[in-house]
C-alpha cells in the first residue's frame, strides 16, 4: 500500500496557534494515528514540514512504514545524509519527472525559467494508475497572502509549468494547513485534511 501526508511538524508547539484545529493533536497522538493507518512494509510520502525542532526528526524512528520525503519549507536546510541516517528511505530536493521524454521535458523548462529558480523547486510527478499526478509541498494554483517573496512565486510559477508540461491531471500538497485551494486540481493533504494520518494513493 501507498500512502501521502503532509505538515505534520513535530516538536513544533505552537502550530497549535495557528492551527487550532491541532489542540487536541499531539507528537504521540500523530505517531498513534499514523500507525493505526500504515503497516512497516507500506510505503508513505510525506510532502513536506516534517519536523520543526531538531527532536521533531526523532519522530521518524517511531513511524510505521518506508517513508520519501519530499522537502518542503521547513525541511530545506536538513541534509540528505542526515536524513537517511535517520530512517527515511528517500529525499527529494529537486525536480523529478518519472515519465517518458523527462530529459526533454527538463530542456524546456531551463529554455524557460533560469539555473538559480529551477533549483528551488521540489516536486515529484508520477503516473498512478492511469492519472499523472504531481506532488509538490507548495500549491500551485492558490495564491496565499502569507507567501509573498519572490523565491515562493517563482516557485509556484514553475510547478505550474511542470504541471502543464507533464499534464498532470492533479496536484497533492501540503504547505496551507487548514486552508484550501478552490481550484479542483488540487489536493490539500496536509494533516488538517486527512484526518491527522496519511491517506491511501490510488
Amino acid at each position: 500500500m501507498r500512502y501521502v501526508i503532509s505538515d505534520t511538524h513535530f516538536g513544533h508547539d505552537n502550530i497549535k496557534i495557528y492551527e487550532p484545529i491541532r489542540q487536541q493533536y499531539g507528537d504521540e497522538h500523530l505517531i498513534a494515528l499514523w500507525n493505526s493507518v500504515v503497516s512497516p512494509q507500506d510505503e508513505v510520502l510525506h510532502l513536506g514540514d516534517f519536523a520543526f525542532k531538531s527532536y521533531g526528526w526523532d519522530m521518524i524512528k517511531q513511524l510505521n512504514g518506508k517513508v520519501t520525503l519530499l522537502k518542503g519549507n521547513h525541511d530545506i536546510k536538513k541534509e540528505k545524509k542526515a536524513l537517511y541516517e535517520l530512517g527515511f528511505v528517500r529525499i527529494i530536493d529537486s525536480i523529478e519527472i518519472e515519465l517518458p521524454h523527462h530529459a526533454k521535458i527538463m530542456h524546456t523548462l531551463k529554455q524557460r525559467f533560469s539555473k538559480e529558480t529551477l533549483h528551488h523547486v521540489i516536486c515529484l510527478v508520477q503516473e498512478i494508475q492511469g492519472k499523472k499526478i504531481l506532488f509538490s509541498h507548495y500549491p500551485p494554483f492558490y495564491d496565499d497572502p502569507y507567501d509573498t517573496k519572490q523565491e515562493v512565486l517563482e516557485t509556484k510559477e514553475v510547478l505550474r509549468a511542470v504541471f502543464d508540461a507533464t499534464k498532470c491531471d492533479v496536484c497533492y500538497h501540503g504547505h496551507i494547513h487548514s486552508k484550501k485551494s478552490s481550484d479542483p486540481r488540487c489536493i490539500n493533504v496536509s494533516v488538517e485534511h486527512t484526518a491527522f494520518q496519511p491517506v491511501l494513493l490510488g
